[in-house]
């Protein structure tokens, strides 16, 4: 089995977290949202909401320009959490990404927003760890624009409940 078929697998098989783990994930989404407010409410966060809404009235995708205005609305605040090893910060594309996605997956359930974070999360720092975040950071390479692709891929497949054939690459 290949690395991406391994990650596929994982994603699919993800499920909701136990109690405990999942009281952790709200700690990280009440900070991240917060993140995501304070972004919104900055300067440059109501010059970003006005040129995504020039966006959206000029005919893009909606749900991908949502997707980009909130998560560079969260990361903007720059209060997200940071996931030392892999000099990552999941919870600032992550959470808003799996929330502005849960619109486009309307049979998503609570439980499966929660395990499209986790996945998320996974992906992400599992990602910057392996590209050694804080060694790449100090020459310049931000590893969370590296990695933030790849984790809302693996949210994204969670959320449309995809099958492990399809959440890899070919």
């Amino acid at each position: 089995m290949t690395v991406l078929e391994e990650l596929g697998q994982f994603a699919a098989q993800s499920k909701a977290p136990a109690p405990a783990a999942r009281e952790r994930l709200e700690f990280h989404l009440i900070d991240s949202v917060g993140a995501w407010i304070a972004g919104a409410a900055a300067t440059e966060g109501q010059a970003m909401l006005r040129y995504s809404a020039a966006m959206r009235a000029a005919g893009h995708s909606p749900t991908a320009v949502d997707l980009g205005t909130n998560c560079a609305l969260a990361r903007l605040s720059e209060i997200d959490d940071i996931h030392l090893p892999s000099m990552t910060t999941p919870g600032g594309i992550v959470i808003p990404g799996a929330l502005t996605l849960m619109g486009a997956a309307p049979a998503a359930t609570a439980d499966d927003v929660f395990a499209a974070i986790i996945v998320g999360y996974e992906v992400m720092t599992r990602l910057g760890r392996a590209l050694d975040g804080p060694a790449i950071l100090y020459r310049g390479i931000w590893p969370t624009y590296f990695a933030g692709p790849v984790a809302i891929a693996g949210v994204t497949a969670r959320l449309l409940k995809l099958d492990p054939a399809r959440r890899r690459t070919r």
